[in-house]
């Protein structure tokens, strides 16, 4: 654990290629977990993830990860983040 920072936060946002007006994200603050499961993710959407710590100084530099959902009838999407 980053003992620097007291929590984390997760932005994710996720778009459609062929659909400009589709838009699914949100920001989840993780407290002081360095792992989180985003949930709800729609098949078929490409997800942009910020992951960032914050403490009473401010925030740290962030990481960015990009994903691709794939369509999966049913099954339930996620995405798993790890903070090292």
């Amino acid at each position: 654990m980053n003992l620097l920072c007291s929590t984390f936060k997760v932005k994710y946002s996720g778009t459609k290629s062929y659909d400009n007006k589709f838009n699914h994200g949100g920001t989840k603050d993780v407290g002081g977990s360095t792992t989180y499961r985003v949930v709800g993710l729609v098949p078929g959407s490409n997800y942009k993830f910020e992951v960032y710590g914050t403490s009473v100084c401010g925030e740290s530099l962030s990481i960015f990860l990009k994903e691709e959902t794939k369509i999966a009838g049913e099954h339930s999407i996620e995405a798993f983040v790890s903070i090292i």
